[in-house]
C-alpha cells in the first residue's frame, strides 16, 4: 500500500531501462577484441549507474535524493577509474569538489540559489565523465576504423561552445534555437496576467524580491552556467556515447529509437505525477514532441559534431526557461530557475 501519493513507477520507463541495458550487456558478447570486450563492460556498469539516478528521481521531493542520487553519480564517474580511463582522476576531483560544495551549501545554508546550480553542475559532469571515458577506450581499439570514428571534446570546448557564434551557423542549429524562441514568446503571452516582471516592475527569484535590473542579471548568472552543464553533460552522454555506441553496434534507426526513449523517459520520474494528471492526449503530444527534439539533436550531431549539439541544447534551454522566469518571475514563487523545478505553461490539448 502506498501512502505518501505517489503514483508507482511506470512499467514504460521499466521497459525502455531494461532494453537499454540489455543493448548494453550485450556487446561484450559481439566484441571482436579486448579493447571492445573492455569497451562494453564500460558501458554496462556506467549505464546501470546512470539508469540507477533515473530511477532514484522517483523520490524527486524527498530530502534526502540529492544526497543519494549525487552518490550514484560519484560512482557513475568513478567507473572510469577502475577502468583506468584518461581524465578519469580529474573528473572525479571536480565531481566530488562539486559534490561536496553542494553539501557545504545545504548544510551550511540551507536550501537557497546556489542549491539547483551545484547539484546540477555534480550530476551533468558525471555524465560528460561517462563520454570522456568512453571516447578513450574506443580510441585504444585495435581496429583503426573504429578507433577513427570517434573524436572525443574536451569538456572546455563542450562548455564554451555555446558562446562561439560560429556554433550557430548550421541552420539546424539555428533553426532549433528560433523555433524554441518562438515557443517561448508563445508562453510568455500566455502567462497569467500580472505575474510578469513587467507587470509587477519586481523580479522575484524563489521568494526574494530584486528589482528588475538585479533579478535579470542575477536569474542569467546562474541559468546560463546551469543550462550550459545541462547541454554538455546530456549531449555528451546521450548522443556522443549512447546514440555513437548503439548506431556502431545496432544500426541507426534501433540507435536512434532507444537514445530518443531513454532520453524522453529519464527525464520522466522527477514529474512523474504531474505527467499522470495530464489528459492522455497531452501526455502523448509532450512525449511526442521530447522524441523530436532527441531526433533533431542526434542530426545536429551526426551532420556537425558535439560541440554543435551541445550549444543547440544549451542556448534554446537558456532562452526558454529565462522567457518562461520573466512571464512568471513577478511575484514569490518556489520554482526557482531549475529545468526540472519549472513548468512551461503553454497548453495544446487534444483528445483521442
Amino acid at each position: 500500500m502506498r501512502v505518501d501519493g505517489r503514483r508507482p513507477a511506470p512499467r514504460a520507463i521499466a521497459a525502455c531501462a531494461v532494453a537499454f541495458l540489455v543493448a548494453a550487456a550485450a556487446t561484450p558478447a559481439r566484441a571482436q577484441s579486448a579493447d571492445e570486450t573492455e569497451l562494453a563492460w564500460y558501458l554496462s556498469s556506467s549505464g546501470a549507474l546512470q539508469a540507477a539516478t533515473v530511477f532514484e528521481s522517483f523520490a524527486y521531493g524527498e530530502a534526502w535524493l540529492p544526497w543519494a542520487l549525487l552518490g550514484t553519480a560519484g560512482a557513475q564517474t568513478g567507473v572510469g577509474l577502475a577502468f583506468g580511463t584518461e581524465d578519469a582522476l580529474p573528473l572525479a576531483g571536480a565531481q566530488l569538489g562539486l559534490s561536496l560544495a553542494f553539501a557545504a551549501n545545504e548544510l551550511a545554508f540551507g536550501t537557497n540559489l546556489a542549491t539547483p546550480l551545484l547539484f546540477n553542475a555534480a550530476h551533468k559532469l558525471s555524465m560528460y565523465a561517462t563520454y570522456s571515458g568512453y571516447a578513450d577506450i574506443r580510441m585504444r581499439s585495435d581496429d583503426p576504423d573504429y578507433a577513427a570514428g570517434l573524436g572525443r571534446s574536451a569538456f572546455g570546448e563542450l562548455a564554451l561552445a555555446p558562446f562561439k557564434p560560429a556554433s550557430y551557423a548550421p541552420w539546424p542549429v539555428w533553426g532549433y534555437v528560433a523555433s524554441m524562441g518562438a515557443f517561448a514568446a508563445v508562453s510568455a503571452l500566455g502567462a497569467a496576467p500580472g505575474e510578469a516582471v513587467w507587470d509587477t516592475g519586481s523580479a522575484f527569484l524563489g521568494d526574494a524580491e530584486f528589482p528588475v535590473w538585479a533579478g535579470v542579471g542575477l536569474m542569467l548568472l546562474l541559468q546560463v552556467p546551469n543550462f550550459v552543464m545541462t547541454g554538455v553533460g546530456e549531449e555528451a552522454l546521450y548522443r556522443g556515447t549512447y546514440y555513437e555506441e548503439l548506431s556502431t553496434r545496432l544500426g541507426e534507426w534501433p540507435a536512434k529509437l532507444l537514445d530518443a526513449s531513454w532520453f524522453t523517459f529519464s527525464h520522466y520520474p522527477q514529474q512523474w505525477d504531474e505527467l499522470m494528471d495530464l489528459p492522455f492526449g497531452q501526455l502523448l503530444l509532450k512525449t511526442a514532441l521530447s522524441f523530436a527534439q532527441a531526433f533533431w539533436f542526434q542530426y545536429v550531431y551526426e551532420w556537425h559534431g558535439l560541440e554543435y549539439a551541445v550549444a543547440a541544447h544549451a542556448a534554446s534551454d537558456v532562452l526558454v526557461f529565462f522567457v518562461d522566469w520573466l512571464a512568471q518571475g513577478g511575484v514569490p514563487n518556489g520554482a526557482g530557475f531549475s529545468i526540472n523545478e519549472r513548468t512551461m505553461m503553454i497548453g495544446l490539448t487534444f483528445k483521442l
